[in-house]
């Protein structure tokens, strides 16, 4: 039996009969050792004779790493589009996490209008993911940037580690200033290294007004008033230009650069709430989620009876450690959750829970695959954000768009 990788989708099937559906075993190993593959899946199939058979996982690693490693072919790029491309400007796109619903908007929308509003740009690698931390991230820029180097002319990363990580990879590789870098949320290097000209545009959220309008929205709904299915929270684009004061419509670039932060002792902590709010985020260490504590915490205090119980899990990859927050904030019966998914489908169940006991969820920053379970959806609209950095990218490579061009 021969066992061969299927490009793209990460999986391993085996010859000499027809493959069926079944079920994917996942195979943590190959993800945890190989992070570059992805997730991989052993299939079960059906031989000619009709007899049920699995492939043999570990015979399968030991051919696709015989075969030549965690690419198809030792000449093809990581997840590339086929080599730099001549006469081209060739760009990155270095992915999240798969299931994270608001960055795989974010990677959609760059890709899509790039593809459809920039011929002279070419996708050079699209299909790496760079994990949940810096240091994971870090490894993989490396990765790219040992392979490509100065032929890379544009990098999109699609969240705050993750562009902390390209960042130090650009300067490690002596780019700094030379491959356009366009970022997706702020940090204080971030902000200082635009302005030294290395980072050439920041793609901005409103956490601070996300926080707010979440907690905001709960209250409205347990107070039996009818709320919007989706609320966007804007989305904006920084720049060298307008860092140090407002863009074009007046939004004030400068203080999203520098979102109010929860410090401790904001709590709004009151002596009989009429609510208890948990607000569950991805995470709690970056700015980002610092931030929507900070907006979530003014809401209570405005309200003036509402106590937010902020938990997170410890990393934005546990997915099982966020659904046992949630299965926690169930069993203490709180009025009403306001959580932030890190995988879009494996909260639903932890959601439906909630909503079984009668605990309404607002879903935020983070779609959920399964809108009836939820009362509202708060958040940036992803999808434009990426088609934002896509457009800067695209004017500070000096490449119009398909329309504009003579």
């Amino acid at each position: 039996m021969t066992v061969r990788r299927v490009p793209r989708r990460g999986r391993i099937d085996a010859g000499g009969g027809p493959l069926r559906a079944c079920h994917p075993i996942l195979v943590p190993p190959l993800a945890s050792h190989y992070p570059e593959v992805g997730p991989f899946y052993a299939e079960c199939l059906l031989t000619p004779s009709g007899a049920l058979m699995k492939v043999l996982v570990s015979a399968a690693v030991t051919c696709v790493l015989l075969l030549g490693g965690c690419h198809d072919s030792p000449s093809e790029p990581p997840s590339g589009g086929g080599g730099p491309a001549q006469g081209k400007k060739n760009v990155v796109l270095l992915r999240y996490k798969a299931g994270s619903e608001s960055t795989e908007q974010r990677e959609k929308g760059f890709l899509e209008t790039l593809r459809r509003d920039y011929p002279d740009v070419h996708i050079l690698v699209e299909n790496e993911f760079a994990g949940t931390t810096e240091p994971e991230a870090l490894d993989k820029a490396q990765q790219i940037f040992n392979r490509f180097g100065d032929k890379i002319d544009g990098i999109f990363a699609v969240c705050e580690p993750n562009a902390v990580a390209v960042l130090k990879a650009i300067e490690d590789a002596g780019l700094g200033g030379k491959v356009k870098f366009i970022a997706f949320d702020p940090s204080e290097g971030l902000v200082k290294a635009m302005q030294e000209g290395n980072v050439h545009g920041v793609v901005l959220q409103d956490p601070y007004k996300m926080g707010y309008t979440a907690v905001k929205t709960m209250v409205a709904h347990l107070d039996g008033q009818a709320v919007e299915k989706t609320i966007s929270t804007g989305e904006y684009v920084a720049t060298p230009e307008n860092m140090n004061g407002k863009d074009e419509n007046g939004a004030d670039i400068h203080q999203l650069l520098h979102p109010k932060v929860f410090n401790d002792g904001d709590d709004a902590a009151p002596q009989t709430p009429q609510y208890t709010i948990a607000v569950i985020p991805k995470g709690t260490t970056h700015v980002f989620w610092k931030s929507i504590h900070a907006g979530a915490e003014e809401a209570a205090k405005e309200l003036g009876n509402v106590d937010v119980l902020w938990q997170g899990a410890l990393n934005e990859a546990d997915t099982d450690g966020q659904i046992s927050v949630v299965q926690n904030f169930i069993s203490r019966k709180v009025s009403g959750i306001c959580l932030a998914p890190n995988d879009s489908q494996g909260l639903i169940e932890a959601v439906r829970s909630a909503k079984q006991a009668g605990i309404p969820v607002v879903i935020f920053d983070s779609g959920l695959n399964d809108p009836p379970s939820y009362v509202s959806y708060v958040a940036t609209d992803n999808y434009r954000g990426g088609v934002l950095a896509a457009r800067r990218l695209a004017e500070v490579l000096g490449v119009k768009a398909a329309d504009s061009q003579e």
